[in-house]
């Protein structure tokens, strides 16, 4: 099949997303025919319940030119004829639009997504007109015919009209964002598809590294310095206080640090966290870890009662177990997102693998990661009695403060 993936077409996105066109023929599609033989025989016999020959004639054209059911898009139909449920299909369809459909795709991450993260409430038609516009000026891609203005006005309303068939947009003349869950099961597939493309999680997010940076440096870099009394690796980052004499902290284990970003987002901060605390021995980089197994003078974990040397007697040890550990004891994030929640339980989880890669830790031998510690912040309930039976699960000492902020609302 010949990609597709650089050229600008119109056909397939005035054509529509045809989700259940797609789910019903796929559901029906037999692996040990060819893709013209499926598809003549899903035209033939009408399993869409097309409204005429010809509406059945552009939905095989479509799907022909938008799929490689033998290849690429494989995985796509065996869920379907698996009877994968449709809300957990249908995000793994628009995944898979996007490997080899240019517009899609560049539409989603160059156009759509900037208007999410500036906070655009409202779009438009002409709005995307001119979006297309810009693509004239693009070198690296090809267009499929000339088009007319009706022809770009068509394929702007229909790339508005796919994105609200998957869920992502509302409304009729004007579009609008909606909040949308991505179900887990369709996040693990994503999260292994993405993971086999680019297992570097920070090509994945966009960060801006020096702000990340700058504040990790002078807080977590800051403490684990004072704890070691600046015989760290740490002590040459880029600290705000340079000029004056390191002061003492008491020391810990690694387990016992904990690193809470409030307000975590995709969770850039706590990215760049894992990575003072795990190192990276490619680079020389030896991380808290390490250098807390290696000193004789680090304090049993609060956590197991034993030094780190106890609980892991080799280096190697320790390296198959640190990834793991510091999503388990360290790293703690918080946001109103789902979405960004999601999207940073991902990224710590690809950070991790990165780290057992670089530890030369054989994929049957790393220790699972069943969770990491990012939750979403649920508004406190209206109802005084459920607060009242909130509040009694809570620790004594959190109850006047809470008592207090609820009485203030």
């Amino acid at each position: 099949m010949a990609g597709r993936s650089h050229v600008v077409s119109s056909f397939t996105i005035v054509k529509g997303t045809l989700i259940e066109e797609t789910y019903t023929v796929f559901r029906g599609w037999d692996c040990a025919l060819s893709k013209a033989e499926n598809l003549k025989r899903a035209r033939e016999g009408n399993t869409i319940a097309a409204t005429s020959a010809n509406w059945a004639l552009n939905v095989a054209k479509t799907l022909n030119r938008r799929f490689d059911p033998a290849g690429r898009d494989r995985a796509l139909v065996e869920l379907a004829k698996a009877g994968c449920p449709r809300e957990v299909w249908k995000p793994l369809l628009l995944y898979h639009m996007t490997r080899d459909e240019f517009l899609v795709r560049d539409f989603l991450i160059n156009w759509l997504y900037p208007q999410f993260t500036k906070g655009t409430y409202r779009l438009s038609t002409e709005e995307v007109v001119g979006y297309l516009k810009t693509l004239e000026s693009k070198k690296d891609i090809k267009w499929s015919g000339q088009w007319s203005e009706s022809t770009t006005s068509r394929v702007a309303a229909g790339l508005l009209r796919l994105t609200a068939d998957f869920g992502l947009l509302t409304g009729t003349v004007h579009k609008e964002f909606v909040s949308y869950h991505l179900p887990e099961e369709s996040f693990l597939y994503l999260l292994h598809a993405m993971m086999e493309k680019e297992a570097n999680a920070r090509r994945v997010i966009f960060t801006q590294r020096y702000v990340v940076q700058f504040l990790t440096d002078n807080t977590l870099g800051r403490t684990w310095c004072e704890m070691r009394r600046g015989d760290t690796q740490l002590a040459q980052l880029d600290y705000l206080v340079t000029d004056e004499a390191i002061p003492e902290r008491a020391p810990k284990d690694p387990r016992d640090l904990r690193i809470l970003d409030p307000a975590c987002g995709s969770g850039h901060f706590l990215l760049y966290a894992f990575d003072l605390l795990a190192g990276d021995p490619s680079r020389g980089s030896a991380g808290i870890y390490e250098e807390a197994w290696r000193s004789e003078s680090t304090p049993p974990s609060k956590a197991t009662g034993r030094a780190l040397r106890e609980d892991y007697g080799a280096i190697d040890a320790l390296r198959r177990a640190v990834p793991e550990l510091i999503l388990r004891h360290n790293l703690y994030g918080v946001d109103i997102d789902p979405r960004a929640v999601q999207i940073a339980a991902l990224a710590l989880w690809m950070r991790a693998q990165r780290a057992y890669n670089a530890f030369d830790i054989a994929t049957g031998k790393r220790p699972r990661i069943a969770r990491t510690n990012i939750v979403t912040a649920e508004p406190m309930p209206g109802d005084r009695s459920m607060v009242a039976d909130f509040a009694a699960t809570l620790r004594p000492k959190s109850w006047a403060s809470f008592s207090s902020a609820w009485s203030t609302r």
